[in-house]
């Protein structure tokens, strides 16, 4: 029994789920908000990090759920980008960690020379990435997550470089995180 009193539900499927696996959203200064790190004081309510359950809240879903009667602004819209800007911004912290701890390859030759030895799973490209970079990359794409969400100064910034065109993920579990988060990503852009 206490191995479930860290769920919560979804007020749209009902399905119980982890805090991780859910948005918390909660009203602020008259409005709701996406608490995306689940930190903000007051009553809540989660709904599952998934674009279908998210396309049905509305008013009458979160006035029910929060027990209340007052009016408040909704914007469904807002909140779609504000998840979608948190989540890149977290990939992107999470790569300046991974980076640090050695688990990535960046450059162009590097990429190209350590392809064979780390058989990478998870491959980030500039989305700004010139033609004949990728023309020298794309055949080491298939069969891989391909994530192309930063632009080459982005990237670069990871490195404390100006400009990266192409990473490789070498640790496996650092890979299935980042593609998590990638399916989450596609998932809040509708595809």
């Amino acid at each position: 029994m206490a191995k479930n009193r860290f769920l919560r539900t979804c007020v749209i499927c009902k399905t119980p789920k982890s805090k991780k696996d859910l948005f918390r959203f909660t009203i602020y200064n008259n409005e709701v908000v996406l608490d995306y790190f689940q930190k903000l004081e007051g009553r809540g309510f989660y709904t599952c990090k998934d674009l279908n359950c998210f396309n049905l809240l509305n008013k009458a879903v979160i006035k029910k759920n929060l027990k209340i009667d007052k009016d408040f602004i909704f914007q469904k819209e807002k909140m779609i980008n504000i998840a979608i800007d948190n989540l890149k911004r977290e990939i992107l912290n999470n790569l300046k960690i991974a980076n640090k701890s050695g688990m990535l390859v960046a450059t162009l030759n590097k990429f190209i020379e350590t392809f064979d030895k780390y058989k990478f799973k998870v491959i980030i490209i500039a989305k700004d990435i010139s033609i004949n970079s990728y023309k020298k990359i794309k055949k080491y794409l298939d069969n891989r997550e391909v994530l192309n969400l930063f632009d080459k100064r982005e990237l670069g910034s990871i490195f404390s470089k100006f400009e990266v065109n192409v990473i490789g993920v070498k640790d496996s579990e650092f890979q299935n995180m980042i593609i998590d988060k990638n399916k989450l990503l596609r998932n809040l852009l509708g595809g």
